[in-house]
């Protein structure tokens, strides 16, 4: 008999287990019920912001892009300068070779008869003159 007893009180057990658990179940989807309007917004307020994020990294990727080119640019730059400041020098030594071969040149050539020559250091002026400009010239393109 004492065992038919607690079988008894078992089944009321679980029945108040049951019962306690739909009640809890329906507490939750009555919570859940309060949410499920603002499901749509929050998914739409969630795409918007994996779209960002997608545009965000895309912007990330060309600004590292943009970023490599100025550097190569800034290279290419320099290197310009360097091989301009090179052809300035060589330049400068090419005007001084010019200068003293037109000095010394006559001076090695046979002189078979002296011709009048109408003003030979005003033509090395000249020629300095325009090496000079030039020389000017080339310091304003380096300088731009």
């Amino acid at each position: 008999g004492g065992g038919g007893g607690g079988g008894g009180g078992g089944a009321a057990w679980q029945e108040a287990s049951q019962a306690a658990r739909v009640e809890e179940l329906h507490e939750s989807l009555c919570r859940w019920d309060g949410f499920a309007g603002e499901v749509p917004q929050l998914l739409r307020r969630l795409r918007a912001l994996h779209t960002l994020h997608t545009e965000a990294a895309l912007f990330a990727q060309r600004l590292e892009g943009a970023e490599a080119r100025e550097g190569e640019a800034a290279a290419a730059v320099s290197e310009a300068k360097r091989l301009m400041e090179d052809t300035r020098g060589s330049l400068a030594e090419n005007v001084r070779t010019v200068q003293v071969s037109l000095i010394l040149i006559p001076s090695l050539k046979p002189k078979p008869k002296p011709e009048p020559n109408p003003n030979p250091e005003g033509n090395l002026a000249a020629m300095g003159e325009r090496m000079q400009a030039l020389s000017e010239k080339m310091d304003r393109l380096g300088a731009a």
